[in-house]
């Protein structure tokens, strides 16, 4: 006789996979108007719609899109960018942008977006 009893880890799994469907869901719930249309752009706490589409961000990748889509220009000064997403810690905005990048191209997500750097400057384009 065999046990089927599944282990704690697959119990887990489960669980962070409903719990990830429910928070994209109350998202969804949350930008959607009373005419099933959204609203472009950042949503708290770690959303980003574009046209219908969603992304799912970690805190400081949202705080990183955020601050971009809210500056003049959607361009920011690395220092200042840095103090958004990190507050007082110093550490380098380079792996916070490829997991934005990276969500953004997600075929699920396909928003034509891009952070980049330009200088002293980082962008939202």
């Amino acid at each position: 006789m065999t046990d089927t009893t599944p282990d704690y880890a697959t119990i887990l799994a489960k669980l962070a996979a409903l719990e990830a469907r429910a928070l994209k869901d109350d998202a969804a719930a949350k930008v959607r108007g009373g005419d099933s249309t959204f609203a472009d752009g950042p949503v708290a706490p770690r959303y980003f719609v574009w046209k219908e589409r969603i992304a799912h961000f970690s805190p400081e990748q949202f705080a990183m899109v955020n601050a971009l889509w809210n500056a003049p220009d959607r361009r920011m000064l690395g220092a200042e960018l840095a103090e958004a997403v990190f507050g007082d810690e110093l550490r380098p905005l380079r792996n916070v942008q490829r997991g934005v990048n990276e969500v953004f191209r997600l075929p699920t997500v396909a928003i034509r977006f891009t952070i980049s750097r330009c200088g002293e400057y980082w962008v939202l384009e």
